[in-house]
């Protein structure tokens, strides 16, 4: 059974990730959550397939991975703003950023070490920052890990020109991250097709065979 401290981090996890809901859905759901008892939150949760019942629970990293709400973005089970996606990870938009733009890189597999992330994931992050930053304008993004639930995810961060960052969070506007998230997917898109040329015009080039003229005989 989950303690208590489990209980208060993973429901204040299920409310931050719910404030992207309508908001009758959303308060009908926080209100829900709120009259529950540990054991009803736990059965919940079980329901969600966001932890594992005893029954059910198994050794390994699946087992882990889904006492986990990053694992649930990830899934599709809980809803986001989604700018990018591949077979390796998922970009998100935070939902409290420290500031506009603030994004979530979150690895598909239930990383618990962030020495554990592959090169995949770490050009997918690159390439999402690049896209941040062309989409702000800023001088620069920070990148930070932290883990949450056992779970490593990839914070970046984009600061703004006579702006310090405090890591203070604010709540975001719905429809507002919802904008911001289709901006910066058709940033993302512009960049991962030009790369994708570059590529390809570099195969080609590596391919032709090298004409080399000969010289006229004479005798």
């Amino acid at each position: 059974m989950l303690d208590e401290n489990q209980i208060t981090e993973i429901k204040k996890q299920v409310f931050q990730q719910i404030e992207a809901w309508p908001e009758e859905q959303r308060e009908s759901a926080r209100a829900k959550i709120e009259a529950m008892s540990p054991e009803e939150f736990e059965e919940f949760l079980i329901k969600n397939k966001m932890i594992k019942g005893e029954s059910d629970e198994g050794d390994g990293e699946e087992a882990e991975g889904e006492r986990c709400i990053f694992c649930s973005i990830v899934e599709k089970k809980i809803p986001a703003s989604l700018i990018a996606e591949n077979p390796w990870a998922i970009a998100v938009l935070e939902i409290n950023p420290v500031s506009k733009g603030h994004a979530l890189v979150i690895p598909k597999k239930h990383v618990l070490h962030g020495e554990d992330l592959d090169m995949n994931f770490m050009l997918f992050a690159k390439s999402v920052a690049l896209a941040l930053r062309e989409w702000t304008q800023v001088k620069s993004v920070d990148r930070w890990m932290h883990a949450m639930m056992g779970h490593v995810v990839v914070n970046l961060i984009p600061v703004y020109e006579d702006t310090k960052l405090d890591f203070s969070r604010k709540k975001g506007d719905v429809e507002e991250l919802k904008k911001s998230a289709l901006g910066l997917k058709e940033v993302f898109d512009k960049g991962e097709r030009e790369r994708q040329d570059k590529e390809r015009q570099a195969t080609q080039q590596v391919a032709q065979p090298t004409v080399v003229e000969k010289a006229p005989f004479r005798r």
